[in-house]
């Protein structure tokens, strides 16, 4: 299941504006300069058996999961590689010195930026196809399959987008992805209209 050129460029765009609005908010937020963009897009069929990202890495990833329903419905992430995670939060929290885990406010950080990155791609999402999300309170997780975690979306075919994003904070890059699953005639619908909207 893959993205043709059309949907590719009009999804990345979308991802973009919600990532411009979650970083203006989030830089705002701690009065520190923070830049996101994201330089690829797919769409992957969700499998039990296997991480929906390109690739994976050995070492268990740090993950926001958040749900949402409406007029679609599904479960959105951000996904952190570990080291990636690590240093963000240092980075946000103004800790000066390299962590090797997480405390309570660390974890606490990133649940934050996670609910504000992902209610930003989502809300865009929503007002292009012209329905309305509510969104569950978003949950950490930092050890945990990324498949398993969006396995629960539904009993059906699924379908995820997956949106590698990159952070700029101070000199740093920080990469990581922010996936959206639902299920896969809600996917394809959704990508009708969005190139609809954009044609």
């Amino acid at each position: 299941m893959q993205l043709n050129a059309d949907q590719t460029d009009a999804v990345r765009e979308i991802f973009n504006i919600g990532l411009g609005r979650a970083a203006a908010t989030l830089s705002e937020l701690i009065a520190m300069r923070i830049e996101m963009t994201v330089p690829r897009v797919t769409l992957r069929l969700l499998d039990d058996a296997g991480d929906p990202r390109a690739a994976s890495p050995d070492v268990p990833d740090m993950a926001i999961i958040e749900d949402f329903r409406g007029g679609i419905a599904g479960r959105s992430a951000l996904v952190l590689p570990h080291t990636s995670g690590l240093r963000l939060a240092q980075l946000l929290s103004g800790v000066g010195e390299p962590v090797d885990e997480l405390d309570l406010e660390m974890s606490g950080i990133l649940t934050e930026v996670g609910n504000i990155m992902l209610n930003s791609v989502l809300g865009v999402l929503a007002n292009i196809i012209g329905t309305h999300l509510v969104y569950s309170v978003p949950h950490f997780h930092g050890a945990r399959p990324v498949n398993l975690l969006l396995s629960h979306v539904t009993s059906g075919p699924r379908a995820v987008l997956v949106a590698d994003a990159d952070f700029w904070v101070r000199n740093d890059i920080i990469h990581g992805s922010i996936l959206v699953a639902m299920e896969t005639r809600e996917a394809e619908a959704i990508l009708d209209a969005i190139c609809k909207v954009e044609a």
